[in-house]
């Protein structure tokens, strides 16, 4: 899938400046897709409108990382399918993680 695909149907501009944990996973998705194609880290960097090659090698590294992540799941079956509905699922199980994280926050500060 190109940059234009995945903003037609998972409605993301991949060119637009964002440090959000989707953009980071479908970013990672793209740039492994274009690395196995053989494209250099130089273009890829060019068509993502990154800063440098760097950038791209940086996005390389966390891969594995990102793997780990349940929430990346729902991401890769976004990207494979071409359906933004695992996109919606990605934002409402972010939305619990979120809602837990914040209840343990306000618990500990309770029995303070």
């Amino acid at each position: 899938m190109n940059i234009d695909e995945i903003k037609k149907y998972l409605k993301i501009d991949l060119k637009q400046k964002n440090r959000k944990e989707l953009y980071i996973y479908l970013k990672c998705i793209y740039i492994n897709q274009e690395k196995n194609k053989g494209f250099s880290f130089n273009k890829i960097g060019r068509d993502l409108e990154l800063k440098s090659h760097a950038s791209v090698i940086n996005i390389l590294k966390r891969t594995d990382d990102f793997k780990l992540d349940p929430f990346f799941m729902y991401v890769q079956k976004a990207y494979d399918n071409k359906d933004d509905n695992y996109i919606k699922e990605y934002y409402k199980m972010l939305g619990l993680r979120y809602k837990e994280q914040r209840q343990t926050h306000k618990e500990k500060l309770l029995k303070k």
